[in-house]
């Protein structure tokens, strides 16, 4: 009876082990060689768990540097709750309040996330704001964290609504695209009730950054990050010496967070690597990320001999066409009216472009920040990012050179020209075929990408200026 005691007590033990061995082996660190080249190669990696101080790179069990620092690559979702209470107004580090801290160090963290990622703001006092809704602007949410420099409001007893403020932000994170999500939390206020914990089936990573604590000790949110399974960090300083320190190491910790979020990008030099299939193993993510490559063998140069070889039928040829035009007389030159002149498709030649005056037309554009009229002034129009461009959009949606408008007669023509992003038109839109020229009605819309918008129409008044906001 004994013995059938212990063993059932020795099933539970393994029954409860193995699948918490089996969950901490879910999400192993994984390495993605994205681009080999003969000198350097380019890796993504993803990295569950904590990140140390450097990442170490081997190939075939050598050392070998990592010529550039790793950097999230990998667009992502992120919601920045921040408290707005009178505790906030208070004095946190040396010269400046806890609002004030939280809001730089969430500038840093802004200026960490990947190109293309959505930013969201939601604020607390005694009532939980949704400041701005998921967006791909970072200008927009850097203003909207400048705006809350004097947002402090009093409370009149009532508690912090930081379980609302929550619920606000993972609902903006479920609606969010699919793709990498995180929470970033700055506050400072206990809150009085146990916080309710994000939906279970919300994958987001979660980071505390907790005002209210003294130097070198936990605060109030401690159990809080505990509760939210989330990285928890406290930001004060009793002097203006140990800031600066402690203001890079919350930085560092907040930038190894996002790079747990989303993948890291990885630059490794190859110098003196020899062509062939290799192993690339880093470590500094946990387990070592393994992947193996090919490298290509450089381009061999053509032997010097071979360019005399090429060289002497060019060298005979052009000494027997010289003898034939020395020996030829010349031709007497035909009149200018009966030459024919070479013109690429979808020009316009001058003659049409002389045709009639030019039609009083503007071009609207609309940026997501706000709207531009740009007053036609030719009959081709180049649209782009560049600043030489006729129409400027200061948008990374736009190419340098993205599209040119042409103007035949009273109608016009646009022509994609070859952007990265691509140009549709109309409702609810056809994509044009770079390089070919399509006609584009009065008032029709051109999109580029989710923001961009622009039409041409029938001016109005005419005004001074390059172009009206």
């Amino acid at each position: 009876m004994c013995l059938c005691s212990c063993l059932a007590l020795v099933l539970t033990l393994l029954l409860s082990i193995v699948p918490a061995a089996a969950f901490a082996q879910e999400a192993p660190p994984t390495l993605r060689i994205v681009e080999v080249a003969p000198t350097t190669l380019l890796a993504e990696l993803s990295c569950p768990d904590a990140f140390t101080s450097t990442l170490a790179a081997t190939i075939d069990g050598a050392p070998y540097p990592v010529s550039a620092p790793a950097r999230p690559v990998a667009p992502l979702a992120l919601v920045i709750v921040v408290e707005t209470t009178p505790l906030m107004d208070e004095t946190g580090t040396p010269h400046a309040t806890r609002l004030h801290d939280a809001l730089t160090r969430a500038q840093v963290l802004l200026d960490r996330l990947p190109p293309g990622s959505l930013v969201g703001l939601v604020t607390f006092d005694a009532a939980a704001r949704l400041v701005l809704p998921l967006s791909a602007d970072g200008v927009a949410a850097r203003r909207a964290l400048g705006a809350l420099v004097a947002a402090p409001r009093p409370m009149h007893e009532q508690p912090p609504a930081l379980g609302d403020a929550l619920r606000l932000a993972a609902e903006a994170l479920a609606n969010a695209p699919a793709g990498p999500r995180a929470l970033a939390l700055f506050a400072a206020s206990a809150p009085d009730v146990v916080a309710p914990p994000l939906p279970a089936n919300l994958a987001a990573a979660r980071a505390v950054v907790d005002l209210g604590a003294g130097a070198g000790a936990r605060g109030p949110l401690a159990s809080l990050a505990t509760t939210l399974d989330a990285l928890y960090l406290t930001y004060a300083a009793g002097d203006s010496a140990a800031l600066p320190v402690q203001s890079m190491a919350v930085d560092q910790r907040l930038a190894d967070w996002l790079g747990r979020v989303a993948p890291l990008r990885v630059q490794i030099a190859l110098e003196g690597l020899a062509p062939g299939a290799h192993e690339l193993a880093l470590t500094g993510c946990g387990t070592p990320a393994v992947a193996t490559f090919e490298l290509p063998a450089p381009d061999q140069p053509a032997p010097l001999w071979w360019f005399g070889v090429g060289a002497v039928p060019v060298i005979a040829g052009a000494v027997a066409l010289a003898r034939r035009r020395h020996a030829r007389p010349a031709a007497a030159e035909r009149p200018t009216s009966g030459t024919r002149r070479y013109r690429a498709p979808g020009a316009v030649t001058t003659a049409r472009r002389a045709t009639g005056t030019l039609p009083a037309l503007e071009v609207v554009v609309w940026d997501g920040r706000e709207r531009q009229v740009w007053p036609v002034r030719s009959r081709q129009i180049t649209v782009g990012r560049d600043p030489g461009c006729d129409v400027c959009i200061a948008s990374s949606w736009i190419s340098g050179l993205h599209a040119r408008l042409t103007l035949i007669g009273d109608q016009v023509e646009i022509t994609d020209l070859e952007s990265t992003n691509g140009t549709l038109v109309g409702d609810p839109g056809r994509p044009l075929t770079p390089g070919v020229p399509e006609p584009l009605e009065p008032g029709e819309i051109v999109r580029v990408g989710p923001q961009v918008r622009f039409c041409v129409q029938i001016a109005a008044p005419a005004t001074d200026g390059n172009a009206a906001s």
